[in-house]
């Protein structure tokens, strides 16, 4: 990967954990992609990068709808 491509892809990584973060109420995955203006399988392969890292459960408990009220939230 190069690293203009790499830059992206963490940027909109942590576009992804930053709504997630300032959302009070969480948010689904449609929402989450409406609002990041994001292809739902976009979104799915970045929520896996912090899994692949080993950096939280964020992108499991999104993907597989348990997290509260089957949102995405910390």
């Amino acid at each position: 990967m190069d690293r203009a491509k790499g830059t992206a892809v963490l940027d909109k990584t942590f576009g992804i954990l930053e709504a997630i973060g300032l959302s009070t109420d969480g948010l689904d995955n449609q929402q989450l992609a409406a609002q990041l203006n994001l292809p739902r399988a976009t979104l799915y392969r970045l929520l896996m990068l912090p899994l692949g890292l080993s950096l939280s459960g964020v992108g499991a408990r999104c993907l597989d709808g348990t997290g509260p009220d089957r949102r995405c939230q910390f």
